[in-house]
């Protein structure tokens, strides 16, 4: 079924609009430029008492001009679950700009897509949850993916408030982003019962605090009925290139439940302090997490004394943060079993730099092996610092090649691991390193034969273009006079713009040439698979269980 272009002048719902007692059991349908001038730019739910399912749908350009959800606006007692489903550039004037449920409203999503989904004035780009009855509701989140959506006061993906359990497992959220002034880039939590967060990655978010993520008051209500154990814990998550002005990767207030255990932090930035954790009014138990390359902001800031005292890290590594590994005031207190070794994330110790490093460790880092002696990795040894080890994350060779599923970026090929001989310009990264696969110099030039400008791709000395202070010639030929030229550079040959010129046609090729530059982009390209497809699908990692 097809909705398309429906129009709700004067109500709830542009394609439809269900009223008490109704379910809705949709499959393969698609809902497109739809509009409401209230609720649900597509569709809208009030106090269904039933679960409704959309199945292998898809909703498009919907709009909710005055108020919450720019696709669905599900109010008082339903029970929503989206599988294999889709939402691109949805968008609510108000909460929500694709989903937005209010009151008594469990919400499932298992393998659903929110593509720049916008909540043009309020919170929650892709998804608002809010409940009002603490403990009660769940929303559990598996195997999806928030790409670039956006809203102006909170949570650019989404925003869940007065929550029972919110449960995520395999879940990406990918350059999403706060507009104005506001928390949680990738997700705003407040005040939900209980918080479980694993095998989830946080790349590319921004916000004013808590790029990543911002969490707070997870707790009970003390008049619950609901069997729910407090917790907030944060396992086998990878936090990279997040951006706020307090907490670059993760911002937390209020919170005395907060367990981070096998973490990878990377370049997180934070314009003030706390680029990697901002932490306030909380109790975090954090372990076997590693925090690197962070340019700018202390790596942890404790904003009050109470939770520098209460703070209990242990077992963590560190290296490479620019302004330090927490504030000067307020150090952390404890830190046994600390590390602050090269990490030796794949590529981060090479001439690539930090700035290539992805969360993978090589087979010789310092970090294997190097956690908590009592959390024991699912191979039995003891527990790898990071995204990758501990309890939670299961360790394997799927393909029979000799690396375990932690260090091997693809774990279904025999034919990839770290070191495996590498075939160039075959769109494969079969050694699991990064960088173009047309770039076999690794000079951040790719090979004239593959849409590059480099004519040598055997020598990182020779590329398009020269030095800043040299002249490209042009000519096909190395400088006549060594002492008085500089040596070749450029696939036509460089030359001081001080020397002489190699005769007549050197003068005229020097006059006529237009003088260009390389531009050595080192692309950011994933470990294991085809180069230059979407940041996404870029940051893949080995998955480990689901919970």
């Amino acid at each position: 079924s097809v909705f398309q272009e429906c129009h709700a002048s004067d109500g709830n719902g542009g394609a439809i609009s269900a009223y008490r007692w109704v379910t809705i059991q949709a499959d393969n349908a698609s809902f497109i430029e739809n509009y409401s001038n209230s609720g649900g730019g597509a569709v809208y739910l009030y106090d269904a008492n039933a679960a409704s399912v959309f199945s292998s749908c898809t909703f498009q350009e919907n709009r909710a001009r005055w108020y919450r959800g720019g696709a669905i606006h599900a109010y008082t007692d339903n029970d929503l679950t989206f599988e294999n489903t889709s939402f691109i550039r949805n968008m609510a004037d108000k909460e929500g700009g694709a989903i937005s449920t209010h009151r008594r409203s469990p919400l499932t999503l298992q393998n659903v897509d929110f593509i720049k989904n916008t909540s043009e004035r309020r919170v929650g780009g892709a998804i608002w949850v809010s409940q009002v009855n603490r403990d009660e509701y769940d929303v559990t989140i598996t195997d999806t993916e928030f790409t670039e959506n956006a809203s102006d006061l909170g949570g650019g993906g989404i925003a869940i408030i007065d929550g029972g359990l919110i449960q995520l497992n395999q879940v990406s959220f990918t350059g999403n982003r706060v507009e104005s002034v506001g928390p949680g880039g990738g997700m705003f939590l407040f005040q939900n019962g209980a918080v479980r967060v694993s095998h989830t990655q946080f790349m590319g978010n921004n916000a004013t605090y808590g790029g990543g993520v911002y969490n707070e008051n997870t707790r009970i209500d003390i008049d619950s009925e609901v069997d729910l154990t407090p917790e907030d814990t944060w396992t086998n998550n990878v936090f990279s290139d997040n951006r706020a002005t307090l907490g670059g990767a993760f911002s937390s207030l209020d919170n005395s439940y907060l367990v981070m255990t096998n973490n990878t932090f990377l370049r997180n930035h934070a314009t003030e302090t706390g680029s990697i954790l901002h932490l306030a009014d909380a109790a975090p138990n954090v372990r076997n997490n590693a925090f690197a390359f962070s340019p700018y902001g202390s790596a942890v800031h404790f904003v009050d004394e109470t939770t520098q005292a209460l703070a209990d890290f242990q077992y963590n590594a560190w290296y490479g943060n620019a302004d330090g590994d927490s504030t000067e005031d307020w150090g952390i207190v404890s830190s046994t079993g600390s590390i602050s070794a090269d990490p030796m994330f794949i590529s981060s110790h090479t001439e690539l730099g930090s700035q290539e490093a992805t969360a993978q460790l090589t087979l010789e880092s310092p970090l294997r092996d190097a956690g908590d002696p009592n959390l024991e990795d699912t191979d039995g040894t003891v527990s790898d610092i990071g995204y990758a080890g501990g309890p939670g994350f299961a360790s394997g060779d799927g393909d029979l090649d000799g690396y375990p599923n932690r260090y091997d970026c693809n774990d279904a090929d025999d034919t990839v691991f770290p070191g495996a001989e590498e075939t160039w310009y075959d769109s494969i990264n079969q050694d699991c390193g990064t960088g173009s696969d047309f770039d076999a110099d690794s000079d951040g030039a790719d090979h004239a034969d593959h849409g590059g400008e480099d004519c040598d791709d055997t020598n990182p000395e020779v590329v398009e273009g020269c030095a800043n202070d040299q002249e490209d010639t042009g000519l096909g030929e190395e400088p006549v006079d060594p002492t008085t030229t500089a040596p070749k550079q450029g696939c036509g040959g460089c030359n001081h713009p001080n020397s002489q010129p190699w005769g007549l046609l050197g003068a005229l090729a020097s006059l006529l040439w237009i003088r260009r530059r390389a531009n050595p982009t080192l692309a950011y390209v994933p470990v294991g698979t085809p180069r230059g497809r979407h940041l996404r699908e870029r940051a893949r990692l080995p998955r480990g269980p689901r919970s």
